[in-house]
């Protein structure tokens, strides 16, 4: 016996063809990638086409509107790397694929789907994007869920017990201003270009290029300015506004320099904030502060080039340092306090330094402050922007008061209703209506309520699984809706 399945009719084929325009038949579409598994019916059809029955190794061409069936979903692969999972229910357009271009363009016009993008993103961050009737989600190089509310999925939210969470979001900080490569190393992947407002977590490698900048923003309201090809890690930040007691900000500088100015961790603890360097570390006391290791300063940074400058500012001081031959390879930590007062300690002993001093460790011998800075430290100014200063360190789009507040502002999630716009993050960043979500984060825009971001571990829905491994089970057997929405506007 057969089984009636629900698949788009013509008149919703219609409609989407006339939301997509002309340009979706104006010429012979390219293949865009295949089609890994499917169970159940899923469908595809580009404009003035046949629908086609989809199955593992289908092709998928651009322009294609991909359908699943009730109780169907489907594993899409993309020429770029791009994998997704797609939702029960869905209709989906792959309007435009440009991989040579770095950009991608597509539509969902109900039901859901999850995404790990490929080297479009990557390469060209906010050059993949994905439209709905409520909002355009700009991507980059991610791993996201997005979801278009129904019936299904308000009834699927009322039968998940509400969590509250208990740790909000897992985003440490996020890039305010950078210019030159900057990149970022997250667990055992490769290194990927950060784009303005990327958000940065604990665990994470930040590394500049020859002539890169960067300045991140805690949500503590510490700052942090990265000099010239420099490598540097947070290894542990936690900030709660409730809970002085769980407060830390450790980090480390592999090579390079950096200018940091403390925040609210700083002043209700300071001996939450330390700064690792080589064998030095360095406790703060104060609120602004330089710090320059030049030398074999970690086992994976390599040591500095041989006759580097060091560079440095009124204020602070510089970011690389010429340093004789004999001593290549030993460390050499310098640092300065520019506003109030710190110490350095390594195994020799410990150093304090007081506004305006510098000192320095010269391995692990004990710290001794200078005189006066060694004309090694003087040959130029320092050109990295003062993190202190909002002019010089905050990107023109963050300078209007509250903005850098408002990249780490949640609010919690009350209920769900249908048409709502659901995007969760589960690694990189995306963007709607100009609200910035990284892991850990979902963004919420119901079309008529400001757009807001909630922790994504109180959002009472089942996370869709993965496309990265084999897709059985997506969804537990109770979560697959019976029925599907229709398609009733245009994007």
């Amino acid at each position: 016996m057969l089984k009636r399945v629900r698949t788009p009719g013509l008149v919703t084929l219609l409609a989407i063809a006339f939301c997509l325009g002309p340009a979706a038949a104006s010429a012979a579409p390219n293949r865009i990638g295949t089609v890994v598994y499917v169970r159940g019916v899923a469908t595809a059809q580009v404009a003035d086409g046949d629908v086609r029955l989809l199955g593992s190794g289908s092709k998928l061409l651009e322009g294609d509107v991909v359908n699943s069936a009730a109780r169907s979903y489907a594993v899409l692969k993309l020429s770029d790397g791009t994998r997704m999972t797609v939702r029960p229910g869905t209709v989906l357009s792959l309007q435009e694929f440009k991989p040579k271009r770095q950009s991608a363009l597509m539509r969902l016009f109900k039901g859901g789907l999850r995404a790990i993008t490929g080297f479009i993103s990557k390469r060209n961050p906010g050059g993949f994007k994905l439209r709905t009737a409520l909002a355009t989600i700009g991507i980059r190089g991610t791993d996201f869920e997005a979801r278009l509310c129904d019936r299904s999925c308000v009834a699927e939210s009322r039968r998940i017990k509400r969590r509250t969470s208990a740790n909000g979001s897992p985003v440490a900080g996020r890039l305010v201003f950078r210019r030159g490569r900057v990149s970022a190393v997250r667990g055992a992947r490769a290194a990927h270009r950060l784009a303005l407002g990327a958000s940065v977590l604990a665990g994470d490698i930040i590394e500049t290029g020859a002539r890169g900048i960067a300045v991140i923003a805690f949500r503590d309201r510490s700052r942090v300015t990265l000099n010239r090809a420099s490598r540097f890690k947070i290894e542990r930040m936690h900030y709660q506004p409730a809970a002085p007691e769980k407060d830390g900000l450790f980090m480390r500088l592999f090579k390079g320099g950096l200018r940091a100015v403390t925040g609210l961790i700083g002043k209700r603890n300071r001996s939450k904030v330390r700064v690792s360097v080589a064998t030095a570390t360095i406790g703060i006391r104060g609120t602004g502060f330089d710090l320059v290791c030049a030398g074999e300063c970690a086992p994976d940074s390599g040591a500095a080039q041989p006759g580097a400058d060091r560079i440095s500012r009124a204020g602070g001081i510089m970011d690389r340092v010429v340093r004789p031959a004999y001593a290549a390879q030993e460390p050499q930590v310098f640092v300065h306090f520019f506003r109030g007062k710190g110490y350095i300690e390594t195994p020799g002993g410990r150093q304090d330094v007081g506004t305006g001093e510098t000192a320095e460790a010269l391995g692990a011998d004990r710290p001794r402050l200078l005189t006066g800075a060694p004309p090694m430290l003087l040959q130029q100014l320092q050109q990295a922007p003062d993190p202190s200063n909002d002019q010089e360190s905050l990107d023109p789009s963050y300078q209007r008061p509250g903005a850098v507040e408002e990249l780490f502002r949640t609010e919690p999630l009350n209920s769900l209703s249908e048409d709502t716009l659901v995007v969760t993050v589960y690694d990189g960043d995306v963007t709607v209506d100009g609200v910035a979500a990284g892991p850990g984060e979902t963004i919420v825009d119901d079309g008529r309520n400001p757009t807001f971001r909630t922790p994504a571990d109180a959002v009472p829905l089942a996370p869709l699984a993965s496309p990265d491994f084999p897709p059985e089970p997506v969804l537990p057997p109770a979560l697959i809706p019976s029925t599907g929405a229709t398609l009733n506007q245009c994007i």
